[in-house]
């Protein structure tokens, strides 16, 4: 997995949002003072995509996540703040042989957040980017020539992140969006534990 190149593709790619969000839509979210604090929290699920070369057979995860973020319009950038569970079951068997293999990783973050806030329009791309820290615990079980074994391991990582995202209005408060996350500088022991995303996400303007 090279994430590198899909984080420093996103600054062109906000080009492109930001001017989507320019003109604004018909049928449009309801002004907003640029003084007033929006507040939104969402609700995510997706895909997370970790190094095939050490996590397969358990580098695709199903993940959940809830997230906060603040912004007045008038300011340069506002925050945000977040959570997520992620998981990849995997089993495999030959005979009497078995293997069944569990990833567990827990994730919370924080840091600036841009929204190209357009007060009349349906549309609002944003960009974000800070700290994460990232909990995770693998356990394999299985039978080999009739002798079992088992065998757990966690461990936490600090890392850097980076999302895109793109929401779209449809009432005043409620909108529906994509996001594309990636994770750089994580580690557990001696696995790579940077990681690409896409999910998508229903929110709440509060």
């Amino acid at each position: 997995m090279r994430a590198c190149p899909v984080l420093c593709a996103f600054p062109l790619l906000f080009l492109c949002l930001s001017a989507c969000a320019a003109t604004p839509a018909p049928g449009a979210a309801a002004s907003v003072d640029v003084m007033e604090r929006v507040t939104t929290m969402r609700l995510l699920g997706g895909i997370r995509e970790l190094d095939d070369d050490d996590w397969e057979p358990l580098e695709s995860h199903v993940l959940v996540g809830v997230e906060l973020d603040s912004y007045r319009p008038a300011d340069p950038i506002g925050f945000e703040l977040g959570g997520s569970f992620s998981e990849d079951e995997e089993s495999d068997s030959a005979g009497a042989d078995f293997i069944d293999g569990e990833v567990d990783a827990f994730e919370i973050y924080a840091g600036a957040r841009k929204t190209w806030h357009a007060t009349d329009g349906l549309v609002r791309p944003y960009l974000g980017a800070g700290l994460t820290f990232i909990s995770g615990e693998v356990e394999v079980e299985g039978s080999i020539a009739g002798i079992p074994f088992s065998g757990s391991d966690d461990d936490s990582t600090l890392g850097f992140y980076a999302h895109a995202g793109l929401a779209v209005f449809v009432s005043e408060r409620v909108s529906l969006g994509a996001d594309l996350r990636g994770v750089l500088g994580a580690e557990f022991d001696d696995l790579d534990g940077d990681y690409l995303q896409a999910a998508g996400f229903l929110a709440m303007t509060l």
